[in-house]
């Protein structure tokens, strides 16, 4: 990617490996005001389409969202999905060297921009929703109204229409617990200034929705290779901080020397010392020493 695309060369790429041991907490990682996700928007169409690296589901809905840090109003604009050949692998961020067996992500452009094409040139123009995927032993219901359309676009540039869902149901449960860190694109031109929330719950799919053999990543062909591993491999943090939105995995929390308990008797003690010198201080200008 490189050669042909140097923004792919370039600092804070993603996707990255989450370690959950480094984290710092940030309060102001709210919880996100998701408008419109819930509901069935009329007259709408969604498009699934083959574009020869993922499944991409172009979203016909004014689905907006705001809060949970994000400076202003976004809208989702399209998802996609990455997957692997094996259970462990498939998604494209990683948790603690962890990977799943694979990935959704829901891209949204910041409404201050004015369009999605202007977003991505502005800084924090673009937010990214990323969702992980476990194994369960029971098919998930809302998900099989999705995948067993791939078997209508089994190669590159195929493409299908798709009857909307509330798009809050193809997301897990709790929506409140999230990493956030600033990083790119996961493929070419890697577009940079992308703020990433990776949730912590997971999206349960059974051994019988796994994608793989679903598509191809050519046109129409006999021997067309079948798209599987369609996500990138995990890029250097570097000096970038991944937060929080759960206190649990507050760096404070874990540190007893700098806990808030640990914080508070200190300044309890610092208070009686100064409270004790002043006294003593009174003391000896009464007694006359």
């Amino acid at each position: 990617w490189g050669k042909t695309f140097p923004g792919c060369n370039a600092e804070n790429q993603s996707p990255i490996d989450i370690d959950t041991t480094t984290l710092t907490y940030d309060s102001g990682l709210t919880a996100f005001d998701w408008s419109n996700y819930g509901a069935i928007p009329r007259n709408a169409r969604w498009e699934l389409i083959n574009n020869g690296h993922s499944a991409q589901l172009v979203l016909d809905g004014d689905y907006q969202l705001w809060d949970g840090g994000l400076d202003g109003i976004y809208k989702a604009v399209h998802a996609s999905l990455s997957w692997g050949s094996e259970d462990h692998i498939g998604s494209e961020h990683l948790i603690d060297g962890r990977g799943f067996p694979a990935e959704l992500q829901i891209v949204h452009y910041s409404l201050a921009a004015g369009s999605y094409d202007e977003a991505l040139h502005v800084e924090k123009g673009i937010a990214i929703m990323s969702f992980l995927f476990r194994l369960s032993p029971v098919d998930n219901r809302v998900y099989d109204q999705i995948l067993l359309h791939l078997e209508r676009i089994p190669y590159k540039d195929e493409k299908v229409i798709v009857r909307p869902l509330p798009l809050l149901s193809l997301l897990p449960l709790n929506l409140n617990n999230y990493f956030r860190y600033s990083g790119t694109f996961t493929s070419p031109p890697c577009t940079p200034g992308v703020i990433w929330s990776v949730f912590e719950d997971h999206i349960d799919i059974s051994l019988s929705q796994r994608l793989r053999k679903l598509l191809h990543t050519t046109e129409h062909s006999s021997n067309a290779p079948t798209m599987l591993n369609n996500f990138r491999p995990t890029q250097a943090l570097g000096s970038r901080v991944v937060y929080a939105s759960d206190p649990k995995h507050s760096n404070l929390l874990t540190s007893p020397l700098n806990s808030p308990i640990s914080i508070t008797v200190a300044v309890l003690v610092g208070f009686i010392v100064m409270f004790f010198f002043i006294n003593r201080s009174s003391h000896e200008e009464v007694s006359g020493y």
